[in-house]
């Protein structure tokens, strides 16, 4: 991934929290850097087509965050 690639961030209203998400097999398919700027809490994004669920959004100096992202799949009923 390069600056020059686009994310797209989505808000979502429930989330589950980080290391729950790892006790429950949830496995990381995606890593994204960005400034913190374009960043406000958003719990999913898109990327090459593909949907992504936020699992965990670490920052150090709080001038960029890393994302760390699972595959993102509809509940099955």
């Amino acid at each position: 991934m390069y600056w020059r690639d686009v994310v797209t961030l989505k808000a979502v209203t429930e989330g589950r929290e980080f290391y729950a998400a790892r006790q429950a097999g949830i496995s990381l398919a995606l890593t994204v850097k960005l400034r913190a700027a374009d960043y406000d809490g958003q719990e999913r994004l898109s990327y090459e087509g593909k949907e992504y669920k936020v699992e965990r959004a670490y920052t150090e100096a709080r001038e960029y965050y890393e994302l760390n992202c699972s595959e993102f799949r509809e509940a099955s009923e």
